[in-house]
């Protein structure tokens, strides 16, 4: 890994040992979250407080999805309070949305949402973690949305044209801060 300037980096990587779907940080920037996916089934957890990424360290990894079950996608709550992740699975499987409590990254809740589940997000409050199920398996499909804290599934919005990615869009910079959304 080569700095290039400020927070730029490259670096090159000799082999892949199961391929990455989505990368990023926890909101508080504490740890540095991989959903590795088709051959590990897992999600990596590198603490990443310091801002030299070649001192980061492997923490742990978030386990137990099975062969079939695969990590795809992470949401946050504002406050790094919980972590929520896509578990995709084939065909005739439902995957799953899962909660992790990133104090012990042990899932501690999970929901059927429906087939194909994509991504999710957080609703800036920190209230409620939205997710879609696409539809892309010739199936249903629409957005859900979850209690963050009471884990209660609030409300299943059908939609019959089929999703494979949504944002919370955010009215501030502040809440850009934990959002999918790349605009306010």
């Amino acid at each position: 890994m080569v700095r290039q300037q400020g927070s730029s980096w490259t670096f090159s990587i000799p082999a892949v040992l199961t391929p990455l779907h989505e990368a990023g940080f926890i909101t508080s920037g504490q740890f540095f979250l991989a959903c590795n996916n088709v051959l590990q089934n897992n999600v990596a957890v590198y603490r990443s407080e310091d801002p030299n990424p070649l001192n980061w360290k492997k923490e742990t990894f978030v386990e137990g999805f099975g062969e079939k079950y695969l990590p795809l996608h992470m949401g946050n709550v504002p406050d790094s309070r919980w972590a929520f992740f896509t578990i995709w699975a084939r065909k005739p499987n439902n995957g799953f949305i899962c909660k992790v409590d990133p104090k012990t990254w042990q899932v501690v809740a999970q929901w059927d949402t429906g087939p194909d589940p994509h991504t999710c997000d957080c609703t800036v409050d920190g209230q409620y973690i939205t997710t879609v199920y696409s539809g892309n398996q010739s199936g249903q499909s629409g957005l859900v949305v979850i209690d963050a804290d009471s884990d209660e599934i609030v409300a299943r919005l059908p939609s019959p044209a089929g999703h494979h990615d949504h944002v919370v869009v955010p009215e501030s910079w502040e809440g850009l801060k934990s959002s999918r959304s790349t605009s306010v």
